[in-house]
C-alpha cells in the first residue's frame, strides 16, 4: 500500500494549486453568470495537466523531446551524448499517484460545482 502521508501531501498540493487556478479565474473573470462554472473550469484544467503528466510518463513525447534536442544540437555542431534507446531507458518515470491525485482533485471540484449548482 503507499505511503498514506505522500496521498495526503499530493491532495493537499493538488487542492491548493486548484485553489489559485479558482482565485484567479474569480479575479479576472467576475463578469461570469454562475459562480460554479469557476469550479468546472479548474476541474478541466486539473484533469488536463494530470492527463499530459500520465501521456509524458507514457512516453509518447521521447521521440519528439529526443529529435528536436539532437535536430538543435546538430546546428550548433554537437552530437547527442545518447541514443535514442539510452535515452527511453535513462528518463525518469512520474509516481502515478501524481495524476491520479490530479484526477481525483478534478473530480472533487467537479463535485463542488455540481452541489452548489443544485443548491442554486
Amino acid at each position: 500500500m503507499r505511503d498514506k502521508r505522500k496521498i495526503f501531501k499530493l491532495l493537499i498540493i493538488d487542492i491548493l494549486i486548484g485553489s489559485v487556478a479558482f482565485g484567479l479565474f474569480y479575479l479576472y473573470s467576475p463578469d461570469w453568470k454562475y459562480f460554479f462554472d469557476y469550479f468546472y473550469v479548474t476541474a478541466a484544467i486539473l484533469f488536463a495537466f494530470g492527463w499530459m503528466v500520465f501521456i509524458a510518463n507514457e512516453g509518447v513525447f521521447d521521440l519528439f523531446i529526443y529529435g528536436v534536442q539532437q535536430f538543435f544540437k546538430g546546428i550548433v555542431g554537437k552530437r547527442m551524448n545518447v541514443s535514442y534507446p539510452e535515452y527511453i531507458q535513462d528518463r525518469q518515470i512520474i509516481d502515478r499517484m501524481t495524476y491520479i491525485m490530479l484526477w481525483v482533485t478534478s473530480l472533487l471540484f467537479v463535485l463542488t460545482g455540481l452541489i452548489i449548482q443544485l443548491t442554486i
